[in-house]
């Protein structure tokens, strides 16, 4: 078979190991560095994110994938792209187990997938899945962790129905198409790469196998890449009236009681949960007053839904583009939506998603290998990215290019409105 008959072949199973061979013998003549892409794929899929080669081997890939035609990335299909469901089918059974087991489990800490299934408030009848869209790779490595952390007895059963084809809790990886064929497009969207993947409220532990930017849109919505942090005034220095003013400024709803409150008994909180920019523009400003400020690093907050959370049939995934955003790829069921990247500000410091839906696409008209619907899909995406950044502002203070919902006026990033003109947000 010819090069374009492999690649079609590939396009509609990337599973198919004679084609893939053939093809990855047939551009190793050629010196094609898709044959490097396609081993470095091979390697990574076959590993957990844990595994110490992982972050070399993803770096390789982005190198090698730099040279290429995201095209042909997507029309060869990813191994690596394959993304499955962590699924129990008895979660009681499951919890019995973990209980039995004792102190260890326990003693791992809130941090362990066994201690975010035992602490699941509400178990539900039928399958419940424990975590979504991972790599296959790390959905093994999960049910592994979760079988390892059964008491030795139940862990020698569970490999003796295994070995007869049972499970004893059901414990499985189910395929998420929506994830699966989000990932293998990906390279069609600029990088950093946000991925938006909903995620069951119990599960605290779901990011250390996610993919680098993913977040929880369950949980409140905040600037990607942004640590959030309290401010803390340890001394107010010499011009207190100075400092009261200042934090009045950054908190109009603060009282001129409570504003005089925090600068005589320190140490005192200024500010919760803030992001980190923020936190740094007030502290600059009192730092000029010759106050003392600490920025203290926390946790991002998290708010769980409700606890029944058990969806069925859930069939949506998204990927935002570029930093600042530019672009939305978002599967739903069996089509693939475009849409331009926009947020609202309807608390100052809470933004909330707003992306414009510009055209939705089938998948199957995407992934069937055709070179015209691939090549028609980065058109769209390029136009869409260009309309976006055909509205952003240039900042007359620091030059830089600043998307609208963080301009002030036509010629101001928010950032230098505040330290230039006096702005609060």
């Amino acid at each position: 078979m010819d090069d374009d008959t492999l690649l079609d072949q590939l396009a509609r199973d990337p599973d198919d190991e004679a084609a893939r061979r053939a093809y990855h013998d047939a551009l190793r003549r050629r010196g094609h560095p898709g044959a490097r892409f396609l081993e470095v794929d091979d390697a990574i899929a076959a590993i957990p994110r844990s595994d110490a080669r992982f972050a070399e081997l993803d770096g390789a890939r982005l190198e090698i994938a730099a040279a290429l035609d995201p095209a042909w990335i997507v029309r060869v299909g990813e191994r690596d792209a394959a993304r499955v469901d962590v699924v129990v089918d008895d979660l009681r059974q499951l919890r019995a187990c973990l209980y039995s087991a004792g102190e260890p489990i326990l003693d791992q800490g809130a941090g362990s997938p066994s201690s975010a299934v035992l602490t699941y408030p509400a178990p539900a009848e039928g399958p419940v899945i424990l975590e979504r869209a991972l790599r296959a790779a790390d959905g093994i490595a999960l049910r592994e962790a979760l079988v390892a952390a059964a008491p030795p007895a139940l862990q020698h059963l569970a490999a003796e129905l295994a070995a007869e084809g049972h499970a004893l809790w059901s414990l499985r990886s189910r395929p998420n198409p929506q994830a699966s064929a989000l990932a293998r497009l990906r390279w069609l969207a600029p990088q950093p790469w946000h991925w938006e993947l909903e995620q069951p409220p119990f599960n605290r532990t779901w990011a250390t196998r996610a993919d680098p930017g993913q977040f929880n849109p369950r949980a409140p919505m905040e600037v990607l890449g942004d640590a959030i942090v309290d401010l803390v005034l340890v001394d107010a220095g010499p011009d207190r009236v100075g400092v009261i003013r200042a934090l009045r400024a950054h908190d109009p709803t603060l009282t001129l009681r409570d504003a005089r409150a925090r600068t005589i008994e320190v140490p005192s909180e200024l500010a919760a949960s803030i992001a980190a920019g923020e936190g740094a523009a007030l502290a600059e400003r009192l730092h000029a007053l010759g106050a003392i400020v600490e920025s203290r690093p926390i946790e991002r907050a998290y708010t769980a839904p409700s606890p029944a959370w058990n969806p069925r049939g859930f069939d949506r995934a998204a990927l935002e583009g570029g930093s600042p955003g530019l672009v939305v790829l978002e599967v739903v069921g069996d089509a693939l939506h475009l849409l331009e990247f926009r947020i609202t500000w309807p608390h100052p410091h809470e933004p909330e998603a707003a992306h414009r839906l510009v055209e939705a696409r089938p998948l199957v008209e995407i992934l069937g290998g055709d070179m015209s619907a691939l090549a028609s899909l980065r058109a769209s995406i390029d136009r869409i990215i260009d309309e976006r950044r055909a509205r952003f502002i240039v900042c007359r203070f620091c030059g830089a290019e600043t998307p609208p919902e963080w301009a002030h006026g036509g010629d101001t990033c928010d950032a230098c409105a505040e330290r230039h003109l006096g702005v609060v947000h």
